[in-house]
């Protein structure tokens, strides 16, 4: 490592990786602080007792990541008991997990516990980094309330690496923390047939995947079921990720409800792409209704240049059934799934009475087909 200062090494992941900088203060019995940074302003504190781990935080953490609101979303403890426990810091400078425990808020073992998780949480961030620089200064670490284990670094090491070849699976798969899921099986009990039918395919639904689509409730979003979890973004998301494979869980989009943010607000925290999806399909829907109107009140003269009937029912029926199709896309948006028949379409307002069927007698051919897709026919005649 090159010194910069006495008690001061310094470099970048790209001249030494995070892997071999672990083992290497683990090998030289290492005691200080160190701090990894990369792009985004993301950060991370690290102390060192003789070359193990002693705790690892988010450095300048953002709202939502702060120890006391991260506390509130796993639903540990409330947003007045967080909001009381930060003015009794202000005013005494203690730890608020040494307030929290002290009013009782939240026992000492379920601080540590949780204390400890977000220790590893952030201990992992690093090996997804690509680039980045660290910094260790050498010096005395002082002792938090919490008390956690030492940690080797030999393990972390061995953890992150088995990690990093996974997350980019994961993280292509729920690629949004706003997204929720629809059950679609009940989970199996144990020792049933579609039980011991997975795990002779090598397939373990355990304790962790029994949590995970307990948890996957509609309308909860990814990011509150993995909070609430207490496993972990990675152990979380990898539970899901299994739910999803045996077809006993779905990803779909968010409704119009607003999640409770880490603060206690409503905030309106949708998905950005289903928000850009819903705009665009409201406008698609306004133009052909337009164009639908239109025709609709030059349907004799329609009828006039197009001597065919059946013609002319062909081309505005085609233009219709567009029509009833960004009609289901919007309601999908606003539900998580298309309607279960086109009735619900004119009951929720997303089309008008007699557009089921329009320009033709009978109404179009619609049904649901397994995985949340429709089919959609103009009606026979």
């Amino acid at each position: 490592m090159k010194s910069v200062q006495a008690e001061t090494h310094e470099g970048s992941f790209k001249d030494f990786p995070i892997e071999d900088l672990l083992t290497l203060l683990a090998q030289q019995k290492r005691t200080g602080m160190l701090h990894l940074s990369t792009s985004g302003d993301r950060a991370i504190e690290v102390s060192f007792r003789e070359g193990r781990i002693c705790k690892a935080k988010r450095f300048r953490p953002k709202p939502n990541e702060l120890f006391g609101n991260l506390l509130v979303s796993a639903g540990l403890i409330s947003e007045q008991q967080r909001s009381r426990a930060v003015d009794e810091q202000r005013r005494t400078l203690k730890q608020l997990g040494e307030i929290l425990v002290d009013a009782g808020a939240l026992s000492r073992e379920a601080l540590r516990d949780f204390a400890a998780l977000q220790t590893m949480e952030a201990l992992f961030q690093p090996f997804e980094w690509t680039t980045g620089t660290w910094k260790f200064v050498t010096g005395e670490v002082g002792r938090d309330f919490e008390g956690l284990a030492p940690i080797e670094c030999a393990a972390v090491v061995q953890e992150g690496t088995r990690r990093r070849s996974q997350w980019p699976s994961l993280r292509r798969r729920f690629h949004s923390n706003e997204a929720c899921f629809r059950r679609l099986k009940c989970l199996p009990l144990p020792e049933s047939p579609e039980f011991l039918k997975l795990q002779k395919k090598g397939i373990s639904l355990g304790d962790r995947e029994r949590c995970l689509y307990a948890l996957a409730e509609p309308e909860r979003s990814i990011a509150d079921i993995v909070a609430r979890s207490m496993l972990g973004e990675f152990e979380a998301l990898r539970a899901l990720n299994t739910l999803c494979d045996v077809g006993l869980l779905k990803i779909v989009a968010r409704g119009r409800s607003a999640r409770r943010g880490a603060t206690g607000g409503v905030g309106q925290q949708r998905d950005l792409r289903s928000v850009l999806n819903a705009f665009l399909y409201a406008c698609l829907l306004v133009g052909l209704t337009a164009l639908v109107g239109h025709l609709a009140l030059q349907r004799h003269a329609q009828r006039t240049l197009w001597p065919n009937e059946a013609a002319y029912r062909e081309i505005v029926g085609t233009a219709q059934k567009s029509r009833i199709v960004s009609a289901i896309e919007a309601y999908r948006i606003a539900h998580g799934e298309p309607p279960t028949d086109l009735s619900r379409l004119i009951e929720t307002g997303y089309l008008r009475p007699g557009e089921d069927r329009y320009p033709f007698e009978t109404p179009y051919s619609y049904s649901l087909q397994p995985g949340g897709d429709y089919l959609l026919l103009l009606p026979l005649r």
